[in-house]
């Protein structure tokens, strides 16, 4: 019998590209690297809020770093990661909310499906 796997906290945000690239990658190698995988949602406005820092939507050379970077990591990865056209706005229009009213919902774990693996 081989070690216990440790366990891996990822604190995610549903609106964070970063978040989902990592997801994808954890779970892709969560057998090779015997973790267990421990899913932490995160409100990242709030971060961003409390550290006086500002999102990539608000600041456009940010904006232009992340939209490169994804990609990069995209072909890295080979994690199928496409940003829509107008990915700020609707992030500034519409996600924020969404992601709230997500994260702060009453949902226990068991309402959601258990995660084996990524998308692969």
């Amino acid at each position: 019998m081989g070690p216990l796997p440790r366990t891996v906290e990822l604190f995610y945000d549903v609106l964070s590209p970063y978040s989902w690239l990592g997801f994808e990658i954890l779970c892709r190698y969560k057998n090779i690297w015997n973790i267990h995988l421990q899913l932490r949602p995160t409100l990242i406005a709030g971060i961003m809020k409390d550290s006086g820092n500002k999102p990539p939507a608000l600041l456009p050379r940010k904006a232009q770093y992340l939209t490169t970077d994804i990609k990069l990591l995209r072909q890295h990865t080979q994690v199928p990661l496409q940003l829509p056209k107008d990915f700020f706005s609707v992030i500034l229009e519409k996600g924020e909310e969404r992601g709230i009213r997500i994260q702060d919902s009453k949902w226990k774990a068991a309402d959601f499906e258990i995660v084996e693996g990524g998308r692969r």
